[in-house]
């Protein structure tokens, strides 16, 4: 009898430390599972269905040549007179003495853009808002329960 009682205390005791007592004529809430919080999955509101516009090239796709930085040509040394603008100590003609000469840029063949970096010619890029998942789980206080997670017992 001495040991059955010791049990039965030791249960109690378990019991209201683990914090599963529920208070008298209480029960668990049903709709937050006792936490007396709610979840709700909500359509992001950054993007479409996890897809938004490339921050980088705003959904264009393109970006300025890393080369000629738009201007579509690019200066190079000239072969003639190997960058100096002379031959036999006479001005160059094909760079006017500049030493340089002006060609099509050879990145962009021309076009003054490459394809964007970041999307790679999608023009669109996964979602830092919602992890590209096209929605959000947000998280509400329980209307039943008040918080509680508890609720009169039916």
């Amino acid at each position: 009898m001495k040991y059955l009682l010791s049990f039965c205390f030791l249960i109690a005791i378990a019991i209201v430390f683990s914090g599963t007592l529920l208070a008298q004529n209480k029960c668990k809430c049903e709709p937050c599972s006792g936490t007396g919080w709610t979840y709700e999955d909500r359509d992001c509101d950054f993007c479409d269905k996890g897809q938004r516009s490339c921050t980088h090239c705003d959904g264009s796709k393109k970006e300025p040549c890393s080369d000629c930085h738009g201007d579509k040509t690019v200066k190079v040394k000239c072969q003639p007179c190997y960058g100096s603008g002379l031959v036999n100590g006479v001005k160059c003609e094909p760079c006017d003495g500049e030493g340089l000469i002006t060609q099509t840029c050879g990145l962009c063949s021309g076009e003054g853009t490459v394809t964007c970096s970041v999307c790679k010619g999608k023009g669109t890029e996964d979602c830092n808002m919602c992890g590209a998942k096209g929605f959000k789980t947000w998280k509400f206080p329980c209307d039943k329960c008040k918080q509680s997670g508890q609720v009169d017992c039916p």
